[in-house]
Order: structure tokens, then sequence, then C-alpha cells
């Protein structure tokens, strides 16, 4: 049972960082900035892109260990201190790579296997979009009563492993439905505008477990035997 709970522990905890494969939802802009590809897309400085990595590969450790030792109640705390390195990185952004990252998240919460109807709600998406005023007030009001919703759902589950998982299931859903809402009051021809807003594709899912986290003992062991050669 204790092993079960870890698992789902991680799963579930580790969703801001392995959402960008489709396995548990959608990611904002800040925790697009983890991907490598992204980093280059926006021509992070080296110190950027050290800063990131270093945040992820600590991550992962902490994760590790607090899996190892079953101290579920560390995690919140370890996506804090990434979710703060992230905001560093973030907010020292300027103009231009905002708005870049704002159509890298158009494309991953338009074009992965979870859809992010929050993406509606950007004013840089809105103006490309070209939306009027009433569809602007429509998308507010649905991603408000969403955002209701996603609070409900969490403070059910507060506390409690196996429903903060079933939660995550919940609101990917509830994200479906609302993006299929928003998606109806959008006009044939702003629906089709939606690779031109999102600008060049960019490959969100390569490279991102590269030289994450602690090696096993048999990743070792074989790189110990690369250097001997």
């Amino acid at each position: 049972m204790r092993k079960m709970m870890a698992v789902l522990a991680v799963a579930l905890l580790a969703a801001p960082v392995m959402g960008q494969f489709g396995n548990f939802g959608p990611q904002d802009a800040k925790q697009l900035l983890a991907i490598p590809n992204v980093q280059k897309e926006l021509k992070l400085s080296e110190e950027q892109t050290k800063a990131l990595t270093d945040a992820t590969k600590t991550l992962f450790e902490k994760l590790d260990a607090a899996r190892k030792d079953m101290d579920f109640a560390a995690f919140p705390g370890i996506f804090a201190d990434y979710g703060k390195a992230l905001e560093k990185v973030h907010g020292k952004l300027d103009a231009k790579q905002l708005e870049r990252l704002e159509q890298i998240e158009f494309q991953s919460g338009t074009k992965g296997m979870f859809k992010n109807p929050r993406v509606f709600g950007r004013a840089g998406i809105q103006k490309s979009l070209k939306l009027d005023d009433k569809q602007k007030e429509k998308v507010q009001k649905m991603l408000s009563e969403m955002e209701k919703d996603f609070k409900e759902i969490d403070d059910d589950a507060k506390g409690d492993f196996a429903k903060m998982f079933q939660a995550n299931m919940k609101k990917n859903k509830e994200l479906a439905k609302t993006y299929e809402s928003v998606l109806e009051q959008l006009t044939e021809e702003q629906k089709k505008s939606f690779d031109k807003v999102g600008g060049a594709p960019v490959d969100l899912a390569s490279g991102f477990f590269k030289d994450k986290g602690p090696k096993k003992e048999k990743d070792k062991a074989k790189e110990d035997k690369k250097d001997e050669k």
C-alpha cells in the first residue's frame, strides 16, 4: 500500500515537469521553460539555461530522496522551490521573449494531448485571434467558473494522495470540457488562424530527460567502463 502511495504521489506531484509529454496535464508558460527546445527558441543566456538545468536536476534529486524516504510531506516544498526557480528566470525575460513564450504556450495548449483553455485568456492571444469584447467576456466567465470548480476539487482532495491523483484526472476533464466550450465561441476563421497565432512550431518533447537527476548504479557502471576504454 505504501509503495502504491509513493508511486501515486510522485506521479501526481511531478505533473509540472512531466506534463509536456502529455502524461498528466497541460503546462503553463513558466513550466515550459524547463524544456531545452523552448530555452533554445527563446535564446536564453548561458546563465539562465544553467539556472533552469540546475533547478530541474535538483528537483529530480530531491524527489528521488523523498521517494526513498517515503517522505510525502516534503513534496510540496520541493515543488515550491522549483517554481521559484522558474519564476526567477521568467521574471527576467524581455518583451520579445515573453511574446514568443506565449505563442509556444498556445501551441502546447491547443495541439498537445491535454488542452489548456487558459491560453485563450492571455491578452496577446486574444489580440492575435481578434476576439471581440463579447467573446472575451464569455471566455473570461468560462475560465472563472473552471477555476472555481478546480478549487472545490482541490479542497476536497487536500491531504489525501489517492484523492489528489483522482482530482488531477477530474481537472483534466474539466480543462477539456472548458476548452471545447471556448472553441464554440470562436468563428471558423479564428480557428483556422491557430497555426499563425502559435508561430513557428517547437518540439516540446525532445531531450527533456537528458542528464536529469541522480543516475542509477547500472548507468554509472556503464559510463565508468566507457571511460576505461
